[in-house]
């Protein structure tokens, strides 16, 4: 294998820090891939969770960022429909090709696990790996968080049921020194 150039190391980085901005997990392409991601097959009910997030996402403008990686290309394109189904896809897909541009610590570190990396991976990028090893993980970092986002839908949707039984049954403070 070919050293690689300066420029080429320079790219290499400039597309690690793009993906990782992408695939931060507080970022709008989330809440437009989940209810791609979370399947009803998987989810059950909760997916009708993440049509919600979804929709309560697509109601705001996007950030720049997801402006130009999802809806721009789109919209330059001829007929350029801009579809619920197609916010979705895309999003998912462009979280997908996100994380094949970081390092393969980067990844380790986003699934919160810590250790040294076996030698044959450190300072790689997953997309320097084979297919094999980046579908493992590419799969296990975006199972992990939509499996976290989902689960911060149940739990808000949880604290909304115990929040409108808490109004009901529940002194307040002006109740209580009254």
């Amino acid at each position: 294998m070919a050293e690689e150039t300066e420029e080429e190391a320079k790219e290499m980085q400039e597309n690690r820090d793009s993906a990782l901005k992408s695939i931060n997990a507080k970022g709008k392409m989330w809440d437009y891939a989940l209810p791609k991601l979370a399947t009803f097959e998987r989810f059950g009910q909760l997916s009708e969770l993440a049509k919600g997030k979804y929709l309560e996402a697509i109601s705001q403008a996007p950030d720049q960022d997801t402006y130009q990686k999802v809806f721009f290309p789109q919209l330059a394109s001829e007929n350029g429909a801009v579809t619920s189904p197609y916010i979705q896809n895309a999003s998912a897909q462009i979280l997908q090709e996100s994380f094949s541009r970081i390092l393969v610590q980067d990844a380790l570190d986003y699934l919160g696990l810590k250790g040294n990396l076996k030698g044959d991976y450190s300072g790689k990028y997953v997309s320097q790996l084979s297919e094999e090893d980046q579908g493992k993980i590419i799969g296990s970092c975006m199972t992990y968080t939509t499996n976290n986002k989902v689960q911060d839908l149940l739990g808000t949707a949880n604290q909304s049921v115990a929040s409108g039984l808490e109004e009901m049954l529940i002194e307040s403070e002006e109740e209580q020194t009254a």
